[in-house]
């Protein structure tokens, strides 16, 4: 049998032989490439996989390649199936066996979780997966590989920034704080509105904490570019939605002497030109309903 990957080069394909065996779980070992290094035992939020193999075996086949010593296996992709094969004494399982290198056998394991079995993989396991894949591939290579666009190769790898060092997002920082509540397109645009890791990282916790919707945070980000506004609007527009008040969000796009008026305007009252936008709108909507009331 032959399954079909990237070639080296990355502008074509080559085959990998590969052959299904029985072999006896005790004998794989958990290979040091797996993308997943959290939450890894047997049993996951949509069940008790030990009781499910137990009861059924493994319908899909762990993907593995030979030891160094040839001493049995590593897994590389289906860890938890045969954690839960060892856990439940099963004496046989079926397993993929592959000849694949560090990087080809890391790819495939994000390859399973990501394509084929769309299972949910903690964002620091993703960006750190990724970034050792960057070593050997370029990005444009990784994104082919995992049939996505470049944007979501640098979701993936947003975490790894500089930027992230030290906070709660920082792949090499363990967390109790559910910071998989904040998308991977939100997160980086937190990172450029707010442009201190310290500051997006308050803001966040403040987003997860209040628990606040996905449109709530795209709305304050779109709202203002100053980090000094960011939580104020953040808070505003999350008061407004929990008591049920309409918001108009308007998007305004102003050229030209009109734009250069709007400036001027803000800067003489030390505010920025979203509040401006929406002094004025206020403003002139006020003025709009003194002529219609005292007509």
């Amino acid at each position: 049998m032959e399954q079909a990957s990237k070639s080296e080069d990355g502008s074509g394909y080559k085959h990998h032989d590969f052959q299904v065996e029985q072999v006896n779980p005790q004998d794989v070992v958990i290979d040091e490439v797996n993308e997943r290094t959290t939450n890894t035992g047997p049993r996951t939020a949509k069940g008790d996989l030990e009781k499910s193999i137990a009861e059924n075996g493994i319908e899909n086949p762990p993907q593995v390649r030979p030891k160094e010593d040839g001493d049995g296996y590593k897994v590389f992709a289906g860890q938890r199936r045969v954690q839960a094969a060892q856990a439940v004494g099963l004496d046989e399982i079926p397993v993929i066996v592959k000849d694949l290198n560090d990087t080809e056998a890391l790819a495939a394991s994000v390859n399973e979780n990501n394509e084929h079995l769309k299972k949910d993989v903690p964002r620091k396991d993703r960006a750190k997966a990724v970034k050792k894949l960057e070593e050997d591939w370029e990005r444009e290579r990784i994104a082919e590989y995992f049939g996505v666009g470049p944007q979501t190769v640098r979701n993936y790898l947003e975490p790894t920034r500089n930027f992230w060092e030290d906070t709660i997002f920082d792949p090499e920082v363990e967390t109790e704080i559910d910071t998989e509540y904040i998308a991977d397109d939100v997160l980086a645009d937190l990172r450029r509105v707010m442009g201190k890791g310290h500051l997006a990282e308050r803001a966040a916790k403040i987003i997860i904490k209040n628990q606040m919707p996905k449109k709530v945070v795209r709305s304050a980000i779109n709202s203002t570019d100053n980090p000094k506004d960011f939580v104020q609007e953040l808070k505003s527009q999350w008061e407004a939605v929990s008591s049920g008040k309409e918001q108009i969000r308007p998007r305004i796009t102003l050229t030209g002497t009109n734009a250069e008026r709007l400036q001027a305007w803000a800067k003489e009252r030390g505010i920025n030109k979203e509040q401006a936008t929406k002094q004025l709108v206020i403003k002139k909507l006020n003025e709009i309903y003194n002529e219609t009331t005292s007509s």
